[in-house]
């Protein structure tokens, strides 16, 4: 087996084996790989790409490289497999959150890399909403959290049309609410997730049509946190965002990773195929994963991001100098060159031009994509010949109580989650 390559489809399955099937994006074939100590019932993708791994240890791992692990106190088994899993920014940056969201009950874990020595489990009331109809005589439930995102250290979740609900570490878990200004107008059914996107905040909202059979439209908003509002993104800055059900969204450079720029990939695995939709006009194509086996459950597989902060840098010259009493400075410069100032480098620079007793400049231009030293220019998306199926499939499923629901209401219901 060789290398896995991201990103890939992942989808779990009960086919003879508790390894995830890989499927590639280009292809739309199975992938003769697997990510070492990867199973159906002990991993949790991020939308950072490290996936959350209980073995023996826990740890978060690197897809594409077996030996990089981020070590984390032992995950008890108590947990759900199909929680959703988000880092509250880039694991290396010092106070990191590991969060895990309970799919069912109201129920959090987490814990800080490096500095927590077990999980802590919480257990958060944030509202109830009505159940239509009651169910065991009871006709109202706690408010669960739906889709979530990690954008500048904050975690913000249950994305609606006229507001917003944010989780943040003080160190405990403190819950607040945004109200949106001039509110979308929207009557119908939608799925919405969200996604972080170079330190900006966006909205996915696929959209049924009135008899909930189909998607109809994919349409992508910009949180503007100065003025409370979500506005239409007509792009999103040439990167691809990559969902699916079970609260994941993310964002990666199209170019880099072989995808469509500003376009939207959804997995749906219970049909076995995958959808890109443009962020222009929400022109979808469809595509079948050849000889998928049956999963009710699709993760995305991605490559790390390992440049700390949002912004990626070439590095032309460094500069590093100690400010002596005679208000000198001496210290040395590098010349870089093309290469890429990597984290382990950035960290000792920062490191030393923090100190009180350190004078540093660093000399570069601002570039908005890493180039990928192993390739001498990036993948362009479309090279391999493939026949899309241009047609709109049957949406997720929704759960017939809620289905029932909607049609009484013709259609005039909002609905803030994802059923596949």
């Amino acid at each position: 087996m060789g290398r896995v390559p991201a990103p890939c489809i992942a989808l779990k399955h009960g086919a003879g084996s508790d390894k995830p099937a890989l499927f590639s994006i280009s292809e739309k074939t199975a992938i003769d790989a697997e990510i070492p100590g990867m199973t159906n019932s002990n991993a949790w993708p991020t939308p950072q790409g490290w996936i959350l791994i209980r073995d023996s240890t826990t740890f978060l791992q690197n897809p594409q490289d077996p030996d990089e692990k981020i070590h984390l106190p032992h995950l008890p088994e108590a947990v759900h497999s199909r929680c959703a899993s988000v880092l509250s920014v880039k694991p290396m940056i010092p106070g990191c959150v590991v969060l895990l969201v309970e799919p069912e009950d109201t129920i959090i874990w987490y814990c800080r890399i490096g500095q927590d020595e077990e999980w802590a489990r919480h257990e958060y009331d944030i509202g109830t909403q009505p159940l239509i109809p009651p169910v065991n005589g009871k006709d109202h439930e706690k408010v669960p959290i739906t889709s979530i995102a990690a954008c500048q250290g904050k975690f913000y979740f249950n994305g609606r049309f006229d507001s917003i609900s944010v989780l943040e570490f003080t160190p405990a878990p403190t819950f607040s609410f945004i109200a949106i200004t001039e509110p979308l107008d929207f009557w119908g059914a939608a799925s919405v997730l969200l996604v972080e996107s170079e330190s900006e905040l966006y909205m996915v909202s696929q959209l049924f049509d009135y008899y909930l059979e189909y998607i109809c439209d994919v349409t992508v908003h910009k949180m503007d946190f100065s003025k409370h509002q979500w506005c239409t993104a007509e792009d999103i800055g040439g990167h691809a965002f990559l969902i699916a059900s079970r609260y994941f969204g993310a964002s990666r450079s199209a170019d880099e990773c072989g995808l469509e720029k500003d376009c939207v990939y959804a997995i749906f695995a219970r049909d076995n195929y995958f959808e890109v939709s443009k962020v222009e006009d929400g022109e979808t194509e469809v595509y079948d994963l050849i000889e998928a086996p049956d999963s009710d459950i699709g993760m995305w597989i991605l490559p790390i991001d390992s440049i700390v902060g949002h912004t990626s840098i070439r590095v032309t010259r460094i500069f590093v100098g100690k400010k002596g009493r005679d208000g000198n400075i001496s210290g040395v410069s590098s010349s870089f060159g093309e290469s890429i100032l990597l984290l382990e480098e950035e960290k000792k620079i920062h490191d030393a031009v923090s100190s009180p007793a350190t004078a540093g400049a660093v000399v570069f231009p601002i570039c908005r994509s890493r180039p990928r030293p192993e390739l001498t220019s990036a993948p362009i998306a479309g090279e391999t010949k493939v026949f899309p199926i241009r047609r709109r499939r049957r949406s997720p499923l929704l759960p017939q109580v809620i289905v029932k629901r909607l049609v009484e209401m013709k259609g005039k219901y909002s609905i803030n989650n994802n059923y596949t």
